[in-house]
């Protein structure tokens, strides 16, 4: 024991040997040598925790610089407050504009768009795949949906040809239904065929179609809006005016028979408020029509006892805008137009749209609606909204003609190409 080397390290371990050969690795004063080697690999997978990064609370910013940071977030914010505020003071000015309507489905798009990615957001930040199944799961119920709404639209149609006709107004819904189902249809055949030319054709369908359909959705919100304003909000006015609709053989349809019955309703309620309570019943008469609505309507109201003294006819007009330009003539125009005020009466779908061609004729008041049958509201709707583009059609030619250009190159280099084969 007293003979035996003395460790170099002080505390009885010998030094493993070293290879003839070998190269001395230097290493710190009291670690064991190959300590080092052993606790590498240690250091290189013992990697920080996220809460030892980022404290609980902070935001952990996305990959490259995504929607992690609250900064990404402020055009939305920008967005959202700006289309809030043009919709309230559009509604405290003058609620029969469409464009009230627009900015409202433009701050609720908004508000969805960013809740879905904070959602999205924080399960990246949690890594998991809930946001991935959130996405997938919406986007399922979106075509669950699409193909409930095609259904309706169409078991609409049918409906429609059974009790009104043929007419190509009546068969505009299931017109949409169809054009749904087909678009639906052809996007699976795309997929499954691995048609990269279909493909790209839906997909430059998508910006013509978005521009018709979210037209449609904020006509749609603007039309309920507004006659849940009127219903509520019923303002004085010097005169009611029913608006005309078509005959039967002369005789006043349930459609029409709604319109007279609202239209004597709101002129009672306002000669109770000491207003003048006049009703106006304008129609002209129609190729095949035996008399003018004018004069059926007002057979009807009177056979309801509302007084003759209150009732004018006008029996010249053809359409909403000139019902609402001669029921002006007979009421009174230059300096008495000033202070004359109208309610016009008409059915629910056609409520907002006889609105806009008040204002825009400088008519002052405000439209109601009259309630419709479930079934013909649809196509109704459709019709009125088609009404409606063609009274702009300046922005509607604009928007689509924008909206289909990536189309229109597309379909020029298809062509292209077959006639270079």
């Amino acid at each position: 024991m007293g003979n035996s080397p003395k460790p170099p390290d002080g505390r009885g371990v010998v030094p493993a040997p070293v290879l003839a050969g070998a190269p001395r690795v230097p290493h710190r004063h009291g670690v064991r040598p190959g300590a080092e080697a052993e606790e590498a690999p240690r250091r290189v997978l013992a990697r920080p925790s996220v809460d030892q990064c980022f404290p609980r609370g902070a935001r952990v910013p996305a990959p490259g610089g995504g929607p992690g940071t609250p900064l990404d977030w402020a055009p939305m914010w920008i967005v959202l407050m700006v289309c809030a505020v043009g919709f309230a003071l559009c509604v405290w000015r003058d609620p029969r504009q469409f464009l009230a309507g627009l900015l409202l489905l433009t701050a609720l798009s908004t508000a969805v768009l960013w809740a879905a990615g904070g959602l999205l957001d924080r399960a990246a930040q949690a890594q998991n795949t809930r946001g991935a199944y959130a996405i997938l799961s919406a986007a399922a119920l979106l075509v669950l949906g699409i193909v409930v709404l095609a259904g309706a639209l169409i078991a609409n149609g049918v409906i429609m040809m059974r009790r009104e006709g043929r007419r190509f107004a009546h068969l505009l819904g299931g017109l949409a239904g169809v054009a749904m189902l087909v678009y639906l249809g052809l996007s699976v055949v795309a997929f499954a065929t691995s048609s990269m030319r279909l493909l790209a054709l839906l997909l430059a369908l998508v910006a013509p179609l978005g521009f018709l359909a979210y037209g449609f959705a904020a006509y749609l919100l603007s039309s309920v809006l507004y006659q849940v304003f009127t219903r509520h909000f019923l303002p004085k006015a010097t005169a009611v005016v029913v608006l005309g609709a078509g005959l039967i053989a002369g005789r006043v349809t349930p459609l029409l028979g709604a319109r007279c019955d609202l239209g004597v309703d709101v002129a009672n309620r306002l000669a109770e408020r000491d207003a003048p309570g006049v009703l106006v019943v304008s129609g002209g008469q129609g190729p095949d029509e035996p008399c003018s609505e004018a004069s059926a309507m007002a057979a009807y109201v009177t056979g309801k006892g509302f007084p003759e003294d209150r009732l004018v006819l006008e029996d010249r007009s053809r359409n909403t805008a000139e019902n609402l330009s001669f029921t002006m003539d007979l009421l009174g125009r230059g300096e008495k137009a000033a202070a004359v005020s109208v309610i016009a009466v008409t059915s629910s779908f056609h409520a907002f749209r006889a609105a806009l061609l008040m204002r825009a004729a400088g008519v002052a008041g405000h439209a109601v609606g009259a309630r419709t049958a479930g079934y013909y509201w649809p196509s109704a709707t459709i019709r009125e909204y088609a009404a409606f583009l063609r009274d702009h059609r300046l922005v509607t030619v604009v928007g689509l003609a924008l909206a289909s250009f990536p189309l229109l190159i597309i379909l020029v280099t298809m062509a292209l190409s077959f006639v270079g084969r």
